[in-house]
């Protein structure tokens, strides 16, 4: 079906509409970790009212909705960024190819293929040691063609009081991240960690 630009409307949202920011943020986390007790449902969604509500005052994070019978929801730190310009144009094709030459130039998606290890804990020390110990694995070194980055905090790096680090690992191959995740995933369950951390992979992330 194809969507007529023109009819599509884009406002701002503002402190007073941080639920739909957080309702949107829940849904993506438990497609990701999948059902989780009330009890932390309850503590993320407090979190999650927290930070989208200080960081809209703020000014370090801006929110746009873009209607046309029903709702998409753009989020952004960068509002001056050359896609908004694109949006009021209506100039998918141009915006789509300029990002296009860039990342080709840049080695990012989709010209290269990621996957992101991610783990929690209650402490961030905790976090970024296990995935330290990832990092170092030697089965990394049979898969030269693999780059792992060093692991760093996530962006909303704690949630219902856990604190969250991550790993990237990237290739500019996708068979040979194939080939290499399955292997890591194996020697990752041989580590020891701290009881109640927990940890995943995610494949093509959205977001790091």
């Amino acid at each position: 079906m194809q969507i007529d630009l023109s009819n599509i409307q884009i406002r701002e949202i503002g402190t007073s509409e941080v639920g739909t920011l957080t309702a949107y943020r829940m849904a993506y986390l438990t497609e990701l970790q999948g059902e989780q007790s009330e009890e932390y449902q309850l503590k993320l969604r407090r979190e999650l009212n927290d930070y989208f509500t200080q960081a809209l005052a703020e000014k370090r994070f801006f929110a746009y909705l873009a209607e046309l019978k029903g709702e998409v929801l753009i989020q952004t730190e960068y509002p001056d960024h050359p896609l908004f310009a694109a949006l009021a144009d209506h100039d998918y094709p141009g915006f789509a190819a300029k990002q296009l030459k860039e990342r080709e130039q840049a080695g990012f998606p989709p010209y290269a293929f990621q996957a992101v290890l991610r783990a929690e804990a209650p402490d961030m020390a905790d976090s970024i040691t296990f995935l330290t110990a990832a990092a170092a694995l030697p089965v990394i070194a049979e898969h030269p063609n693999v780059m792992i980055y060093d692991p760093i905090p996530m962006k909303l790096s704690r949630l219902a009081n856990l604190e969250r680090g991550q790993l990237l690992a990237e290739s500019p191959s996708r068979p040979a991240l194939q080939a290499f995740l399955p292997r890591w995933r194996e020697a990752i369950e041989m580590l020891k960690s701290p009881s109640k951390l927990r940890w995943h992979i995610e494949v093509d992330p959205l977001e790091f």
